[in-house]
């Protein structure tokens, strides 16, 4: 179905972009897209009331920081890696700040920056981390790494029955985080050759206790102003 000018608040030439724009977009986009116009449209919504009232009662001190998600994968044979992406996407449909990155190209200092960290690992070999988590493995259980109690992690380890040192890389990660004074969101979640069925369980594990953990924060940085 094509929009039409006469029948839209859109003028010809917008009509015009939004129709050679929507058929291209995957079902995934058009999710994306949708949760994108309700928060922005929620968002004028509280605007126009605050003016309407013209004298609220509630007040921010300054705009509330929303923490930021980094995803982290450990990745062999690209299984980690597309679950990483398909959380990263999902967690910004949900309007949650996120960013996938590998293992290789995240700096290790940058963990002083970090807040949210979900790490999606496989193992490989006899219990070895993938090729490209070697260097932050290393960086993560040496002298150098920084205490990490500003961070929250939660782990998905992937792995193989059949091998003795099952999701050995995933605990690797875990236990070092907590050692290191990070909160653990979530308790690690291993999965076998089948892992669709616990990663999706874990994809909304994550984005539950992310809501509630970003509703306490925002509660608690709302503050009242006092009657006039």
């Amino acid at each position: 179905m094509k929009l039409q000018v006469n029948n839209s608040p859109f003028n010809e030439e917008q009509v015009t972009l939004l129709n050679d724009l929507l058929p291209k977009l995957t079902s995934a986009q058009k999710t994306w897209l949708n949760g994108f116009l309700a928060a922005t449209s929620a968002s004028d919504v509280i605007i126009e009331e605050v003016i309407d009232n013209n004298a609220p009662t509630a007040v921010q001190a300054a705009p509330q920081k929303t923490r930021t998600v980094t995803v982290l994968f450990a990745s062999q044979t690209g299984n980690a890696q597309n679950l990483a992406q398909k959380l990263t996407f999902e967690l910004q449909a949900q309007n949650i700040e996120a960013e996938v990155l590998s293992m290789a190209k995240f700096k290790p200092n940058n963990l002083k920056k970090v807040e949210d960290v979900l790490i999606v690992a496989s193992t490989n070999g006899e219990g070895e981390p993938p090729d490209n988590a070697i260097g932050f493995h290393e960086f993560l259980h040496s002298k150098r790494a920084p205490k990490l109690d500003h961070v929250r992690y939660a782990v998905l380890a992937l792995g193989d029955t059949s091998y003795e040192f099952y999701c050995k890389t995933g605990h690797d990660f875990d236990s070092r985080l907590k050692e290191l004074g990070a909160e653990q969101l979530l308790p690690i979640v291993e999965c076998d050759v089948d892992y669709e069925e616990p990663a999706a369980k874990w994809f909304a594990d994550i984005q539950n206790v992310l809501a509630q953990a970003t509703a306490s924060t925002e509660a608690a940085q709302t503050t009242t102003a006092p009657a006039a």
